[in-house]
């Protein structure tokens, strides 16, 4: 108070303003004990005024741990909800490859069927050309050469 005022007079009017029972209070037999009184007070009241500031201090610091408190309680909302979605694409994702997995069973099944079936009707057909050509040497057996050249004649194209 004495260095803002920078008189101790003018710190004893601010003393007075700020305490005004003070005066009524405390009477000093000398002027020492007056000095001594004044940066007594000042000290406690500079004390008091730096408290002041810190608990200001404290209270923006709050006010700023708040609102990021609050920012991210939003920001997590969001990212749960993200992440809820996330979950719901993944389940669906999960039953469609199951659901595929089946059919693809199914297909498989069904190819595997159709290829059996396709070797079966080529072992068939292995059989009827082994009979044809069987039949084709009989026939070849019994026929007589000039009718044995004029089909191979005709056969190849003349």
């Amino acid at each position: 108070m004495i260095k803002e005022s920078n008189s101790i007079p003018k710190a004893w009017e601010v003393i007075k303003v700020k305490l005004p029972k003070l005066p009524e209070l405390i009477k000093f037999n000398t002027f020492k004990g007056y000095v001594k009184t004044i940066n007594a007070i000042d000290k406690i009241m500079e004390n008091n005024e730096n408290v002041n500031n810190e608990k200001e201090n404290i209270r923006k610091k709050l006010e700023k741990v708040r609102q990021e408190k609050n920012s991210i309680k939003k920001e997590l909302g969001k990212v749960r909800q993200e992440l809820k979605v996330v979950k719901e694409n993944h389940r669906t994702i999960i039953d469609e490859n199951n659901r595929l997995g089946k059919r693809n069973t199914g297909l498989g099944k069904e190819l595997e069927k159709v290829r059996q079936e396709k070797d079966s009707a080529k072992r068939e057909l292995d059989k009827v050309r082994q009979v044809v050509k069987d039949m084709e040497k009989d026939q070849l057996k019994t026929m007589d050469a000039p009718t044995l050249v004029l089909g191979h004649l005709h056969i190849i194209g003349y």
